[in-house]
């Protein structure tokens, strides 16, 4: 029974310390051609399943998903909590690049008056975003949380949910704009 417990614990260890590898460029470099050799199968069956679906809506759900696998074999790398909170981190990052080349075609197909709508509503997306972030980060302190290194995750989940929801809306009024003007020609 020892030797069991021993080898369950060995094996837990050596897992566990495993997770705990950080991410380097050398790391970074393997995940990303993991990655890639991924998209080809991935986009042939997102072109299967819609035919219909846009080459715009192919491209962005590509870019999506290589963000959101590179978290998570980076998660799987270094699962400490700075190492979770640091693929968050790109993830967020990752989007927030996403949101502004979609929000910058949007705006490019729209009347000048209209920017002016575009622009007065993402800087108060902007504003929204700044001060739910300055929330969850109060209710995410000790005082009324409990708190624990788990709370730093919870903030960065909640920080990616954010500006990962604003971006597949930016991107999804951009597609719709794509759509309407091929059917309409």
């Amino acid at each position: 029974m020892r030797i069991l417990f021993f080898f369950s614990m060995a094996v837990f260890i050596a897992t566990f310390c495993q997770a705990q590898q950080a991410i380097t460029p050398e790391i970074s470099k393997k995940i990303n051609a993991s990655i890639e050799k991924q998209v080809p199968a991935i986009r042939a069956k997102l072109r299967k399943a819609d035919p219909e679906m846009s080459e715009e809506a192919l491209n962005f759900d590509m870019d999506t998903f290589r963000m959101e696998e590179f978290c998570r074999k980076c998660m799987d790398q270094d699962g400490s909590t700075a190492g979770m909170n640091e693929a968050m981190d790109k993830l967020a990052k990752g989007y927030d690049s996403l949101m502004n080349k979609y929000y910058k075609l949007l705006k490019a197909k729209l009347q000048p008056d209209d920017q002016k709508t575009l622009v007065t509503a993402q800087k108060t997306w902007l504003d929204y975003r700044d001060k739910e972030l300055k929330l969850i980060s109060t209710l995410r302190d000790p005082k009324y949380s409990g708190g624990g290194s788990i709370q730093s995750n919870l903030y960065m989940g909640e920080y990616v949910a954010i500006i990962k929801s604003r971006t597949i809306e930016i991107f999804e009024f951009y597609d719709d704009m794509v759509e309407s003007d091929s059917d309409g020609e």
